[in-house]
């Protein structure tokens, strides 16, 4: 069977996906993706799929842009049987993918968070003409597929599927925990670093930080913070690992996603903030208050050092939410992500 996903931009945390589904039996798997060029941590050398990089970025005119994304699709639906596209609405390929495949015998799906984060009338036009015209909606969570049947009509919920969004980790449980907090993320706008290390500082924490960002940014945080030990851009899980050990909780001051999978599949307590409909994609909602993790109040940071403290005196709490959050992980790779699709795209 002739597979092909189109992605905005291949990651490193994407890539072990692609692999696992191209190695299917009887599977052919073609990825038509822009290839990262800030994530250093991205190697293609073990890639087992063909990868076409179809280099969208600002620079290209409209007509360009339609032109190749013309050419490309036709090129998609020629040579595939399944095509899995990223549902963002603004790429012209998407509508063209879709277009091409209602009159062929390609089926078409797309993957995506289910659009929780809008509303409106419009909105629900979208998403509900989208659905009458592919063969089904894959979500990234269950809490996606909610808000999802919440905006299209009844009929149209066996259309929408589930796989979990993941990361290809080695799942290792920290057993003796530190006295530090772990931050593993990109330091970027909007991940709440300055909040978690300000929270951190007033309960007398410090905050290990695993991550890769503009260089200033980081500079400044090692000037400012004396509570802050950085680590820099990680990708070997044994390194990321030993830092872990040193660690009782993993935290987000700001708007996560699956840096939370990342705290769970080393058996951390998560600490995020309490409005999923903030944060930067589904991920947080894996995370149950009391039973693998604790919530502050978003941009609280009186709210975020109290549950810290909480947690940093309570060590029955921390292995009750540890075993939670490991056991969390375990529960969303079995099966694991490449099965759920193949499954759902009925290549298995």
């Amino acid at each position: 069977m002739n597979v092909s996903f189109f992605q905005p931009v291949l990651t490193s945390y994407r890539l072990p996906l692609f692999n696992a589904i191209a190695e299917l039996p009887n599977v052919s798997f073609t990825l038509y993706s822009s290839v990262s060029r800030s994530d250093h941590g991205l190697s293609l050398d073990d890639s087992v799929h063909r990868i076409f990089n179809w280099n969208i970025d600002k620079d290209n005119n409209m007509r360009r842009l339609n032109i190749a994304c013309l050419k490309m699709s036709l090129k998609a639906v020629r040579e595939s049987d399944v095509i899995v596209h990223f549902a963002d609405f603004k790429f012209p390929s998407l509508f063209l993918c879709m277009f091409f495949c209602f009159f062929s015998k390609t089926k078409f799906f797309l993957h995506g968070q289910g659009g929780y984060k809008r509303s409106g009338l419009l909105h629900k036009i979208v998403y509900n003409l989208s659905l009458c015209f592919c063969d089904g909606y894959v979500c990234y969570s269950q809490f996606s597929k909610k808000n999802l049947e919440n905006v299209v009509v009844g009929s149209l919920h066996k259309k929408i599927s589930v796989a979990d969004n993941f990361l290809y980790v080695e799942g290792r449980e920290v057993k003796v925990k530190g006295k530090d907090v772990l931050y593993i993320g990109r330091l970027r706008d909007g991940c709440g670093i300055e909040l978690l290390l300000q929270s951190a500082l007033i309960v007398g924490l410090k905050v290990r930080v695993i991550g890769g960002g503009d260089e200033i940014f980081i500079k400044k945080l090692i000037q400012t913070y004396e509570n802050l030990v950085y680590y820099g851009a990680i990708f070997d899980e044994s390194e990321q690992f030993s830092v872990a050990e040193g660690c009782f909780v993993g935290a987000y001051g700001g708007d996560a996603g699956l840096s939370v999978v990342h705290y769970m599949a080393y058996g951390l307590p998560v600490v995020i903030h309490d409005d999923l409909y903030k944060h930067m994609g589904p991920e947080p909602s894996y995370i149950v208050e009391r039973e693998n993790g604790l919530t502050f109040k978003r941009g609280d940071i009186v709210s975020l050092s109290q549950v810290l403290n909480e947690l940093k005196d309570d060590v029955e709490l921390q292995h009750k939410l540890s075993s939670g959050a490991f056991y969390t992980f375990l529960k969303l790779q079995n099966p694991p992500m490449h099965e759920k699709f193949a499954k759902i795209l009925g290549i298995s």
